[in-house]
């Protein structure tokens, strides 16, 4: 328990602080530009594979990809807060590392953007995200601009599959003890 508060209550501290000024609800896009404004603001505080050259795309790009599984699921995927812990636990170098904190930084954007700014559900949810990114397109400054047209997907399909797999076989064991 600890040890997830260590990890994710820096990322909800970092996303608070974002607020309302980065942005005001988030897809895909809108959440690397968020990773990036993290970045820029707070690379100090911040682990050194978050900010390092050679893994800071990395970290950024993250932001977006429990995105991916919002749609097909497994949703524990992409709205469990406990995911990106096995996902550390599996972290075999720096950039499997700012790839598991950017994923954990997308959760807790999500809990901020989609909890006080976008609660709609459904069309009107997904009309609000799109006007987001057009926003941040057309009217961010030059750098959210560059990095809204130019964002790239990072994938790291081994840390997904194996904390997939712990987060399964843990869970299934508690729900059939309470059984």
């Amino acid at each position: 328990m600890l040890r997830r508060l260590c990890i994710l209550l820096p990322l909800s501290v970092l996303a608070l602080s974002l607020m309302p000024g980065a942005a005001l609800g988030w897809g895909q896009p809108d959440h690397a530009v968020l990773g990036l404004h993290v970045v820029e603001q707070f690379g100090s505080v911040l682990p050194a594979f978050c900010t390092a050259p050679d893994t800071r795309n990395t970290f950024i790009m993250a932001n977006y990809s429990p995105d991916y599984f919002v749609l097909q699921g497994p949703h524990y995927v992409h709205l469990d807060r406990n995911f990106p812990i096995f996902m550390i636990a599996h972290a075999q170098d720096s950039r499997a590392l700012a790839y598991a904190y950017g994923w954990g930084a997308h959760q807790e954007e999500d809990e901020v953007g989609h909890g006080r700014y976008i609660i709609e559900k459904g069309l009107p949810h997904l009309y609000k995200e799109i006007v987001m990114g057009t926003r941040l397109m057309y009217q961010g400054n030059d750098t959210e601009r560059k990095m809204v047209r130019s964002c790239s997907s990072v994938w790291d399909a081994r840390l997904i599959n194996l904390a997939s797999k712990d987060y399964v076989a843990k869970y299934r064991d508690l729900n059939s003890s309470c059984r």
